[in-house]
């Protein structure tokens, strides 16, 4: 985690690929969920602590916000037709003060 900490600042475009990498496996994980009669989806990424996210909210809206949740209609927790939710792991406190 570390590493990846340090690649926000010393390899921005690297994070950019990899988020995106990811948002484009959770796309793939909801469309083969919506095949069958389920209630929610649920992903284990962790994107907070007990006391605030784990990065602070500039670099969250930089490289999060855009794959994951961004007016991209491939972002995964963008409401999908046939998945009544989308849930993420967060361990707390999730929003910035």
């Amino acid at each position: 985690m570390a590493n990846l900490m340090m690649d926000f600042h010393d390899h921005p475009e690297f994070v950019h690929e990899l988020f995106s990498a990811i948002a484009d496996y959770n796309v793939a994980q909801v469309r083969e969920a919506l095949k069958y009669d389920i209630d929610a989806v649920y992903f284990g990424d962790d994107w907070g602590q007990q006391h605030g996210l784990q990065m602070g909210p500039r670099k969250w809206r930089e490289f999060i916000l855009p794959p994951f949740f961004g007016n991209d209609p491939k972002a995964p927790f963008q409401k999908q037709p046939g998945v009544l939710q989308i849930e993420f792991d967060h361990d707390g406190r999730i929003r910035p003060k």
